[in-house]
Formats: structure tokens, sequence, C-alpha cells
């Protein structure tokens, strides 16, 4: 059995992006392959909508964070998601299917690096980078100083300006 399939069964099963079993996920399973990046296709019908024709952001969001998520578990590692950002380059079309990727850029226990791309046809839609976490928990902490502060730094005790 494919690493990434084993590793989805026992700790992801009903996980809304990547499962099979989820009712209402888009299903996106990933295969590894042998240069290290894991791929994997899913077509997004009108029930990842947002605008006429289109898929939702937040979707195809997911769709990045988790073949990153289901790169690392090829390599045996459970990893949540610390930190996501992602560039919409085109409008994602419903119907038309698109093949995720992603590869680990650095592997720095308990932090990981990653990066994905979606293409529809030969076209990058969306690009993404994250910085994952043991599931543990283990590094939660590290995030702070292992991410650049400025101006694409979220603090998280900031309230909405004038609250």
């Amino acid at each position: 059995m494919d690493p990434v399939a084993r590793t989805r069964e026992e700790l992801h099963p009903g996980c809304f992006a990547c499962s099979a079993n989820h009712p209402a996920g888009p299903g996106l399973q990933c295969e590894a392959r042998t240069d290290g990046t894991v791929v994997g296709k899913v077509s997004l019908d009108t029930r990842f909508q947002g605008y006429p024709g289109i898929a939702q952001g937040g979707v195809v969001a997911t769709l990045l964070d988790s073949a990153m998520a289901q790169c690392l578990m090829a390599r045996g590692i459970a990893a949540v998601t610390g930190d996501l950002q992602v560039r919409f380059r085109h409008a994602v079309a419903l119907e038309v299917p698109m093949e995720v990727q992603a590869w680990t850029v650095e592997s720095s226990p308990p932090l990981y690096r990653l990066r994905a791309e979606a293409r529809q046809g030969q076209r990058i839609v969306a690009a993404g980078k994250g910085v994952f976490v043991d599931r543990e928990g283990q590094g939660v902490g590290e995030l702070d100083t292992a991410l650049p502060a400025g101006e694409n730094a979220i603090n998280a005790d900031a309230g909405p300006a004038g609250a």
C-alpha cells in the first residue's frame, strides 16, 4: 500500500479534504512519487463553487494544504498546518480536472516547510507554501521565532482595529 494511503487511513480517516469516505469533501488523494513529491487529481463540482463556474478560493487553499500534509504523510510524518500562504494566479474552473502537487522544501523537526501547486492543464492556477508542525503540538511555540516578522506576520493577540 502507498505510504500516503496508509497514513491517511490510519490518521485521517474522516478528513474533509483527503478522505474518500467524507461525503462532502473533494477527496484529494495524493500518491507519492520517487522524486519525493506527491500528486493528486481532483475535479471540483458545483458544491465547491464561489462565483458561477469557478471554485471558491478557500476550497482551493484547502487542497494545497492537504497536498502538503500528504507529502509529509508519505514520509511517515504526521504534522498540522502552522502557517499557510496561497497565491491565486487564475480562476479555478469547476468540472475541469486539476492536478495538485506538493514537495518538501526544508525539514527541521519539529517544523517542516513545504510548497504546492495546483494546475489545470499546463496553467498553474494556485500556488502555496506552508509551515507544518509535529502533530503532537511539539514545536508550536517555535512558529513565532521561525516565521518572518513584518507586514506578513499575523498577530493573534491583536483584535479588530478600534476594538
